[in-house]
């Protein structure tokens, strides 16, 4: 029995799931070549709240099979970061999520500098600022892409309730039986 919100549950799990944002992840772009190739380059993603930036970054991991780390900047700091470099050192590389990066000070952001430039963590920044002018010129500098979001148009929106409704494994028609 999953006990998760609908939206959480259809979450998309790999980039071949993503409704919208073809600008940025469409079949025929090279960032999506580059993921399904394994390779994701370190990103700031931007945009209104609920636009999908934080399910695009699972969605990256997911296709990828990276270890992936979730942490919120309003809550997290320097522990949390350094932590995140342990398991970087243990496994190899790893994707650090970090959401609301701007909320992190220059001096946060500079801890990620090093590990960022060496590959051995994979930044994906999300803000709802414009990161041209919230987040540290360092850290800009050394992501690859700084992708801004866009609304779901109509026919993407139709195309999620439609999978909620019929997917048998996390939509709805599952949960309506118990």
């Amino acid at each position: 029995m999953h006990n998760e919100p609908l939206a959480f549950r259809m979450r998309p799990k790999t980039i071949d799931e993503i409704a919208g944002q073809q600008h940025i992840i469409g079949k025929d772009t090279a960032l999506y070549r580059m993921i399904s190739k394994g390779h994701v380059p370190s990103m700031l993603l931007y945009g209104e709240p609920g636009i999908g930036k934080t399910s695009l970054a699972f969605a990256i991991a997911g296709t990828t099979q990276l270890p992936f780390i979730s942490l919120n900047a309003t809550v997290s700091g320097k522990k949390e970061v350094e932590d995140v470099v342990a398991e970087a050192r243990i496994t190899g590389k790893v994707i650090l999520f970090l959401d609301e990066i701007h909320r992190f000070n220059k001096l946060q952001q500079d801890t990620l500098l090093p590990h960022v430039e060496k590959g051995s963590i994979v930044l994906i920044g999300a803000t709802t600022e414009n990161p041209f002018h919230s987040v540290n010129p360092a850290i800009r500098s050394r992501c690859g892409e700084i992708l801004q979001l866009k609304r779901l148009d109509s026919k993407d929106v139709i195309k999620l309730i439609e999978r909620a409704l019929h997917d048998k494994e996390r939509g709805e028609e599952k949960h309506q039986s118990r």
